[in-house]
């Protein structure tokens, strides 16, 4: 089985949701160095729609993954499902909608970006996000895992 976690970026709610998800992110809130280091991903990664990133495992061996789809989240779906028919492949692929979670900061960081790419003020207005959206975003992952162990 594998599961993707999408929202409108992929490296904000989305990529937090499977980073919980895998254990990547412990059940406290981690390190300032290690979100510097998913804020440094989202530079990479953000703009890049459609694409899916590969996060890990979970413990009973899911694939997890995380994903920026604009409002196009229809298409992606259709493409996947469309593949996977096509080349035979039978393992079942959950989509996670974390559009809820995300909030207007990850929209602020990406509109400030191309002007002044990962000043000070952005890390600030990162580090807030992943403060105020981190144990809201946990709860939800332990929902979705309750909800697919019935599965």
């Amino acid at each position: 089985m594998r599961i993707v976690y999408y929202s409108y970026w992929p490296t904000y709610a989305a990529y937090l949701a499977a980073a919980l998800h895998t254990g990547t992110y412990a059940d406290h809130l981690p390190s300032q160095d290690r979100f510097s280091r998913q804020l440094e991903l989202g530079k990479r990664y953000s703009g890049q729609f459609g694409n899916l990133l590969y996060i890990g495992l979970d413990e009973n061996l899911r694939e997890i993954y995380s994903l920026g789809c604009k409002g196009n989240y229809g298409m992606v779906y259709r493409a996947i499902n469309g593949f996977n028919s096509i080349y035979g492949i039978d393992e079942p692929v959950h989509f996670i909608k974390t559009n809820h979670i995300e909030g207007v900061i990850p929209f602020y960081i990406e509109m400030m970006r191309p002007f002044v790419g990962n000043p000070l003020s952005t890390q600030y207005a990162f580090h807030h996000w992943i403060e105020k959206r981190y144990y809201k975003c946990k709860d939800f992952v332990n929902k979705v895992k309750l909800d697919l162990e019935g599965q």
